[in-house]
């Protein structure tokens, strides 16, 4: 596939799925809430077992919100 026009974007979500299968998760930036990193890093779990439900997702984010 070309990586320019057209294709540009499914070359980068196929090399994202890759590399993500591999482990590999984008930096959480420092400015983050700590809590709102907690939530991405669950959700990036390797194991999809471990990946809360999004009823999970809703009530952590609503915790989270009331601390703000």
């Amino acid at each position: 596939l070309s990586s320019t026009g057209r294709n540009r974007d499914i070359d980068g979500t196929l090399g994202s799925f890759s590399k993500a299968k591999d482990g590999w998760r984008p930096e959480i930036p420092d400015q983050m809430p700590t809590c709102i990193a907690a939530i991405i890093r669950l959700c990036w779990s390797a194991d999809p077992n471990k990946r809360p439900e999004c009823s999970e997702i809703l009530d952590m984010l609503m915790h989270a919100a009331s601390e703000y």
